[in-house]
């Protein structure tokens, strides 16, 4: 079974969200990211929590910026899962920039984890959307703050962003990856230091893949479509 599928099976029963760890991402993670890329994204809301089978919809019939989507499909999937929602009446927006609290969201989804209230972030505001993912996220040791005060709402996922919390999911649902090797990007040497091990990891699992000219692309971020693949 392909480790993708190894880290859905594995979640699937853990509604308590994994370990009660807090704060830091991994143990080459604790360094702070200062990633500060804004995004137009911040004022998007997740509030569509309709899904198709419950409806007989279509995700195309729900959300009218997939109709004739490429990624219409697998879209699909993954509202239907409930992994995902669409951020407004009839908008899925697929071609967004994907935030870290909506990252932290579709993970505590795939956990089927309960909520937990956030205590150390003063930019996540208690009663939002994604308050009680990010609190879970923290609390599990899935990802930390930009800063000791700060998450970074609204602020772009960065694909080395996306491979410690992914790294870090999957250690919190005890799956055992190799970390072993070096990655054989082009742009290795600008991947951060705290990132580096999270990376190998899922470069060797086949999650994290280079771009079509082999770099990574580890401060690059990435849309909701594409990251349902």
């Amino acid at each position: 079974m392909i480790f993708k599928d190894r880290i859905i099976s594995s979640s699937s029963g853990s509604g308590g969200g994994g370990s009660s760890s807090s704060g830091g991402s991994s143990s080459d993670s604790n360094k702070k990211n200062t990633d500060d890329n804004d995004t137009a994204a911040a004022d998007k809301k997740e509030t569509n929590n309709v899904s198709p089978a419950s409806t007989g919809e279509t995700v195309a019939k729900l959300f009218s910026d997939v109709n004739n989507h490429w990624a219409a499909t697998v879209i699909e999937k993954a509202v239907d899962r409930k992994l995902f929602a669409g951020v407004g009446p009839q908008s899925f927006a697929p071609d967004s920039t994907m935030t870290r609290e909506m990252f932290v969201a579709v993970l505590r989804n795939l956990a089927n984890a309960e909520i937990v209230e956030p205590i150390n972030f003063k930019d996540v505001e208690k009663d939002s959307w994604y308050a009680g993912s990010v609190g879970w996220a923290n609390q599990a040791g899935i990802v930390s703050g930009i800063s000791s005060e700060e998450f970074g709402i609204g602020k772009a996922v960065t694909r080395e962003q996306i491979a410690v919390m992914l790294y870090n999911f999957a250690k919190v649902n005890g799956l055992q990856m190799s970390e072993d090797g070096n990655v054989d990007f082009a742009d290795q040497s600008f991947i951060s230091d705290w990132a580096m091990t999270a990376v190998t990891a899922m470069a060797n699992e086949g999650i994290i893949r280079g771009r079509d000219n082999g770099s990574l692309d580890p401060q690059g971020q990435a849309t909701r479509q594409k990251l349902q693949q």
